[in-house]
């Protein structure tokens, strides 16, 4: 299935039955709160699983989910996924990690928008969205959703991003971020 950029996959309150493999593209996954404020749950790349809402049994997504450029999805059922696990005992050990791996990943994210400094949730969210290749340093995201991904104000994030540009650390365009000292960002507190 091919999703253009900015088109729905899934919307909040929507009854979950598939479950989501990105063959190639990118999708986010947000929430509004009381104030209509978007908070973003979640970026998911090439390779990644998402909308595990039908493994809850008749339960509505509690997210939105658009794509954030051109995405590529496989849709899996539940039965076609619970047949897979029960049928390949290496998908279902694949399946039982990812899953875990996915939980650990968000009590980290948690622990560190509870407790870091502004400077250290910031370096460490540029940090995870870096593409893995890292052959060239470039992160594509505005500031709004970078701001909502930290969980901080996009007027706090953009003193921050300033600071770090005037040390060096990285250089920012209209949409973009570049890593010029990837050294000194993994050393920030």
């Amino acid at each position: 299935f091919f999703y253009p950029r900015g088109s729905a996959i899934y919307l909040q309150d929507n009854l979950g039955k598939d479950l989501f493999y990105i063959i190639s593209g990118k999708v986010k996954t947000f929430k509004y709160n009381d104030q209509g404020k978007e908070f973003i749950t979640s970026f998911y790349n090439e390779g990644d699983y998402f909308g595990f809402t039908p493994f809850q049994e008749n339960k509505t997504h509690n997210e939105n989910a658009p794509a954030v450029k051109q995405t590529k999805l496989l849709k899996l059922s539940k039965s076609k996924v619970l047949s897979l696990i029960s049928q390949n005992p290496v998908f279902s050990s694949n399946f039982i990690e990812i899953l875990i791996s996915s939980l650990e990943n968000m009590k980290e994210h948690l622990i560190h928008m509870a407790y870091d400094s502004v400077r250290k949730k910031t370096a460490d969210m540029l940090l995870e969205l870096l593409p893995e290749d890292n052959l060239d340093p470039v992160i594509e995201i505005s500031r709004t959703d970078l701001a909502s991904l930290i969980g901080i104000a996009k007027e706090t994030l953009i003193r921050t991003l300033k600071e770090l540009k005037e040390e060096g650390i990285i250089q920012t365009g209209k949409k973009y971020i570049r890593i010029m000292d990837l050294n000194k960002l993994k050393t920030i507190k």
